[in-house]
C-alpha cells in the first residue's frame, strides 16, 4: 500500500468518526467495508454502484456533504487514486444534491462536462471499449446462438411484421408487431406485470408520439450516430423505458430502427460497466452503450458478410458470452 493510499484510508476513517460525532450518523456498513476492503477499495465500490449510497443522503440531510466519500474523491491530493470516470461520478452525485463546491476543499473537474470531457462519452472516433469482439468471435456466437436459442424465430417474425406494418401492408399495427417480440424476448418483465389493454394503449401512444423520428432513424446506421442525436435519443429512450423497462425499450427501438439502436439486457449492461438503475434513469447509460457499440461496428464492419446486421451480430455475441455464457 502506498503512502497516498494510507492517507486516503485515514481520511475515510475520519469522515466516519466526524459523521458519527457531528451528524449522529453511525455508518455501520461503511465502517465494516473499511475494515474489510480498506478505504480506497470501499470508495471505488461505492462509486461503481448505479445509485448513490444511503449515506450520501444522510449527509445531505445533515448539511455535511463535505464529509461524503464523493467529496474526498474530488480532493486534488487524492486525484491520482481515481479514474476520470470515477471523479465525474462523484461530481455528478454531489451536483445532484446541490453541493456548494465553492465552499468545499477542492474545485473538482472544471465546468460542465463537454462531449470531449465526459468520461461516459468519449469523442466519437476515439472511444476505445474494453470489449472488442473479432469477426471470429461473432461467427462463433452465431453458431452458438443458432444451436441454443429457438426464440430467434420470434425476432425474425417481429422484424418482418414491423416492416409490413410500417408499409401499411398488414392488418396488424406496429404495436402488435412489437408485442410479438416483447412477449417472447422480454418475458421476465411481464412476469408480474399484465400485458393488458391499458399497457397496449401506452405503447400505441409512444409510437404515435415518436414514429416520425423513428422513421428517420430507421434510415441510418449506428456509424452515423453523432452527439447531436443525444437529446432526441435520450428523451425517446426514457419515454420507452417508462412503459417497457430499460431492456424492453432497447428491444423495441432496435426493431423500429434495427441498424441504429443496439440491443442489451441487464447482464450485458453490467458486463459493459453500465449496471442498470431503476426504471426511467438509464438513458445516459444507453447513450454510452450506443457510443461503445458504434466504435465496435466501425472496427468490425470491414470484412463483415453483407447479409449480416452488425448490431444483431454484436448482440448475439454479448448474449452468448455474458447472458448465457455459451462461449
Amino acid at each position: 500500500m502506498t503512502e497516498l493510499q494510507k492517507q486516503f484510508n485515514q481520511a475515510m476513517l475520519r469522515i466516519y468518526e466526524r459523521a458519527r460525532d457531528q451528524c449522529r450518523y453511525t455508518a455501520t456498513r461503511f465502517l465494516s467495508m473499511l475494515h474489510e476492503k480498506g478505504g480506497l477499495a470501499t470508495a471505488k465500490a461505492l462509486l461503481a454502484t448505479s445509485e448513490p449510497s444511503s449515506g450520501l443522503v444522510r449527509l445531505w440531510q445533515c448539511g455535511r456533504l463535505d464529509l461524503s466519500v464523493e467529496a474526498h474523491v474530488l480532493k486534488p491530493e487524492f486525484a491520482s487514486l481515481f479514474t476520470e470516470r470515477e471523479r465525474w461520478t462523484a461530481r455528478e452525485r454531489l451536483e445532484a444534491y446541490k453541493y456548494d463546491f465553492a465552499q468545499g476543499e477542492q474545485p473538482g473537474p472544471p465546468g460542465p462536462a463537454t462531449d470531449q470531457q465526459r468520461p461516459d462519452r468519449k469523442p466519437f472516433g476515439q472511444t476505445e471499449p474494453e470489449i472488442m469482439p473479432t469477426l471470429q468471435d461473432l461467427r462463433a456466437a452465431r453458431d452458438a446462438f443458432e444451436a441454443n436459442e429457438p426464440r430467434d424465430l420470434f425476432y425474425r417474425a417481429a422484424t418482418e411484421l414491423v416492416v409490413l406494418a410500417l408499409q401499411g401492408a398488414t392488418s396488424l399495427s406496429i404495436a402488435k408487431a412489437l408485442a410479438v417480440l416483447l412477449q417472447t424476448w422480454n418475458r421476465a418483465y411481464y412476469q408480474f406485470r399484465p400485458f393488458d389493454s391499458q399497457h397496449f394503449e401506452r405503447i400505441e401512444r409512444l409510437l404515435k408520439e415518436h414514429l416520425d423520428v423513428l422513421r428517420a432513424f430507421r434510415k441510418r446506421s449506428i456509424e452515423a450516430f453523432v452527439p447531436d442525436d443525444d437529446p432526441t435519443s435520450a428523451s425517446m429512450f426514457t419515454d420507452f423505458e417508462q412503459v417497457l423497462g430499460p431492456v424492453g425499450a432497447a428491444k423495441s427501438l432496435h426493431l423500429l430502427a434495427p441498424r441504429f439502436f443496439p440491443l442489451w439486457d441487464r447482464a450485458i449492461a453490467e458486463a459493459y460497466g453500465l449496471a442498470l438503475g431503476r426504471r426511467g434513469t438509464n438513458a445516459k447509460r444507453y447513450l454510452r452503450f450506443m457510443s461503445i457499440t458504434r466504435s465496435q461496428c466501425t472496427h468490425l464492419k470491414p470484412g463483415l458478410p453483407s447479409t449480416w446486421n452488425l448490431l444483431k451480430a454484436i448482440d448475439e455475441y454479448n448474449y452468448c458470452k455474458f447472458t448465457k455464457e455459451w462461449i
